[in-house]
């Protein structure tokens, strides 16, 4: 059977989520993610998600969600397109207060809301940007700036001649021989 594709509420109460069972999967469109465009070299593409909504056994309203697709984010080294592949499959509890959390992060995610409602779109935006690698950047044999920099390396190669403090000891020779 073909999973059901289904769009995501603007804003929802996970907690009625959870006691409903309600599961969620459709493509977000990578332009709709603003809190990503700076970090993207393109926005054209979607990320395929699933959110399925419960309760586990002690009674907490929980979200397991998997994301997958392809990012092209900016390397940080040429500033060209990288592609990198996100897959992400987390379990997120949710809670409206810190002290409710206890033992809870060994098994998930915890996500303390301020409201009764939440944007799901954001929260999966959230997980995202969570799952980025802290600075993006190509492997050194793939990427333009590194092969120009080990070309420029190359070049600049310590010559027998080249030494930067030789003025410098000149001076203090010099101001040595003056206070004589």
């Amino acid at each position: 059977m073909a999973e059901q594709r289904t769009g995501l509420p603007a804003r929802a109460d996970v907690f009625r989520l959870a006691d409903a069972g309600r599961r969620f999967a459709g493509d977000l469109a990578q332009a709709d993610l603003g809190r990503l465009a700076g970090l993207l070299a393109g926005k054209e593409g979607t990320l395929a998600y699933r959110l399925d909504f419960h309760r586990d056994a002690e009674g907490r309203a929980v979200a397991r969600l998997r994301l997958d697709g392809q990012l092209d984010l900016v390397c940080q080294r040429c500033m060209g397109a990288m592609p990198w592949t996100l897959a992400v499959e987390t379990e997120l509890a949710f809670f409206t207060h810190e002290v409710e959390i206890g033992e809870a992060e060994t098994h998930y995610e915890p996500v303390i809301l301020e409201e009764e409602s939440v944007s799901l779109k954001d929260l999966i935006e959230e997980e995202i940007l969570l799952a980025l690698p802290q600075v993006a950047m190509h492997a050194a044999d793939a990427c333009e700036a590194s092969k120009l920099i080990e070309a420029l390396a190359e070049d600049e190669t310590p010559r027998e001649d080249d030494r930067p403090f030789a003025a410098l000891a000149a001076l203090k020779r010099k101001d040595t021989q003056n206070s004589d």
